[in-house]
């Protein structure tokens, strides 16, 4: 079953809501293909150009590559809008962002060894092999 005009458009008009609200947090929940990266894109840019600074700004995704692909889509749009500053943005898994708030907060030094999360080398010669 196609989608209709009007379907498109609440979906559009969802996606500019959730881009611009208010509310310092926000959760993008959907499908494939249906305009996630779109409106992070947006509502990081609508978060800088209202004066919130980048680096209490943070975009967490589930995998390493849409994270990567995150950083680059945020940094490339917030570019075009002569905004450079969306290079500040911390951009990463919830595993990483997870490991770093347990290392700030010094509850890792109970370990003998500090856990670690293995880089793009580690991934493909040790854990993929």
């Amino acid at each position: 079953m196609p989608i209709t005009a009007e379907q498109k458009a609440h979906a559009i008009q969802a996606q500019q809501n959730a881009a611009h609200d208010g509310n310092a947090k926000i959760r993008i929940i959907a499908g494939p293909d249906t305009g996630k990266s779109y409106t992070i894109e947006e509502r990081v840019y609508w978060l800088l150009s209202n004066g919130i600074d980048p680096t209490t700004t943070y975009v967490i995704s589930f995998t390493r590559a849409s994270a990567a692909d995150l950083r680059q889509r945020i940094r490339t749009y917030c570019e075009e809008r002569k905004m450079a500053v969306g290079n500040n943005v911390r951009i990463s898994t919830l595993h990483s962002l997870a490991l770093r708030i347990l290392r700030t907060a010094g509850l890792l030094q109970a370990y003998a060894v500090s856990p670690a999360i293995l880089d793009d080398w580690e991934l493909k010669h040790i854990f993929d092999d």
